[in-house]
């Protein structure tokens, strides 16, 4: 069985920043590319996620081809079937499909584990300003940062006027008789 090229894997992973060239996947599946670009492009929802762009980070060269964003190209591999591979590519792709569900789902485990904690902090954070609020201190606490912040903006604002003012003082023709 062939072993997956770990570089290769990795290219054809989508990240937040960058959409996925369908070739990539395509090749190290060797399926045919533009029988996939037909169908991405007549799919009624992949139709939406698919760019045409350069990418030569990746292929070395400024030549446009199909790219899919991550849901797109989430919603591609989990429709794809393994049956349409030859024997040699099939545990590759299943292997490479259960990889992506785990990403998937440890994605999901971690944001809800990320909103668990949110919502503990601002129960927290409620109860706190509950027990604060009647608090002389923390009252005036509360008005002097207020106060502060207004005063830090006043400066922000003379600044780029004072900027402006030099600006202005700078640029005048005093040779001008």
């Amino acid at each position: 069985m062939e072993e997956l090229n770990l570089e290769d894997y990795q290219k054809t992973i989508p990240s937040i920043y960058k959409d996925v060239p369908v070739e990539l996947l395509c090749d190290l599946l060797s399926i045919n590319t533009e029988w996939q670009i037909k169908n991405m492009q007549d799919d009624p929802i992949l139709k939406f996620h698919v760019t045409k762009k350069a990418n030569p980070e990746v292929f070395g060269d400024n030549r446009q081809r199909i790219h899919l964003d991550k849901e797109g190209f989430i919603i591609w591999v989990l429709g794809l079937d393994y049956k349409f591979l030859s024997d040699e590519k099939q545990p590759i792709f299943i292997r490479y499909k259960m990889n992506l569900l785990k990403y998937i789902l440890q994605i999901t485990i971690e944001r809800e584990e990320f909103m668990l904690l949110k919502a503990q902090k601002e129960v927290r954070i409620k109860e706190l300003e509950t027990k604060l609020n009647d608090d002389t201190d923390y009252i005036e606490l509360m008005e002097l940062r207020a106060s502060v912040a207004r005063i830090g903006k006043s400066i922000i604002g003379l600044d780029r006027s004072s900027n402006t003012q030099l600006m202005l003082f700078s640029s005048a023709d005093f040779n001008k008789k």
